[in-house]
């Protein structure tokens, strides 16, 4: 074999083998910090967690509220903040129709510069509640992100009051919602952004999903990870997840990755000047 072609071959796979092996920074847009986990995990070890799975910053929430600021006091840099509509987990299942939820919000979002309301819980005609309205609205004027965990209806519903907002869709409806129909929402809401964890079907047999890499590749700038540490485990395994999402994103063009890793998160929530 000539020279100049064994260097040719030689260098083309030092460029796949180093490409493959890129271990991107990555700006998670879905941590918990909850009353669960602070029992067990301290907030510095949180942080050394997020250290280990280099992530860079992250979109942190919490039931109740306290663990997202003990978090943020540690590292303002890093941590941006969202604030969750529940006082406790009971609210789950009746907050978008309780008035006193407005108020609560209200008090709260003064306490750190919050920058988005969420993550919550929305199905079907829930979100079509005056507090609901109310709540789009109060986001609207106060320039937050929405932050919701929907089934379709859902966030068909909040897209349609939340015109021109950015609306993060936390585990892009999981993976009972087809990729026709996201692509069809991507298409017709571009301040819609897609959050990945728990969408297990990226990948088949280790390979990227082809509906999946034409959704990147048409709406590179409305997906986003994350790894939803609602539970104390998940949190041990961060690195590992950190691990598993980087291993698709190496299947990509490297400009969409980085987008997908932390360029779209940097760009609505760039670091302030002075936190």
């Amino acid at each position: 074999m000539p020279k100049i072609l064994t260097a040719l071959i030689l260098f083309l796979a030092s460029s796949l083998a180093s490409h493959a092996q890129q271990d991107w920074p990555i700006f998670d847009g879905h941590i918990h910090y909850g009353q669960s986990v602070r029992k067990l995990i301290r907030p510095q070890q949180a942080i050394n967690l997020l250290d280990q799975a280099n992530i860079e910053r992250c979109l942190v929430s919490s039931t109740p509220n306290e663990g997202t600021e003990k978090l943020y006091a540690l590292d303002t840099k890093r941590i941006v903040p969202f604030l969750r509509p529940y006082r406790s987990r009971k609210d789950m299942l009746s907050w978008f129709n309780d008035p006193a939820t407005l108020e609560y919000v209200k008090q709260q979002l003064g306490r750190i510069p919050y920058q988005g309301i969420g993550e919550f819980h929305l199905n079907g005609a829930e979100a079509n509640t005056p507090i609901i309205a109310t709540l789009i609205k109060l986001a609207r004027d106060r320039r937050l992100a929405l932050h919701t965990h929907s089934d379709e209806p859902g966030i068909r519903n909040i897209l349609r009051r939340a015109q021109n907002q950015v609306v993060i869709w936390a585990h892009a409806g999981f993976d009972k919602v087809p990729t026709t129909t996201l692509q069809e929402l991507l298409d017709s809401y571009p301040e819609l952004y897609l959050e990945l964890s728990f969408r297990n079907d990226i990948l088949i047999d280790g390979e990227l999903n082809p509906q999946w890499q034409d959704l990147f590749t048409e709406h590179p700038h409305q997906f986003i990870l994350g790894m939803d540490t609602y539970i104390p485990a998940r949190w041990s395994l961060l690195p590992d997840y950190a691990d598993d999402a980087r291993y698709w994103l190496n299947m990509l063009p490297e400009k969409t990755a980085k987008l997908i890793a932390h360029g779209n998160l940097n760009r609505l929530f760039p670091i302030p000047a002075n936190p």
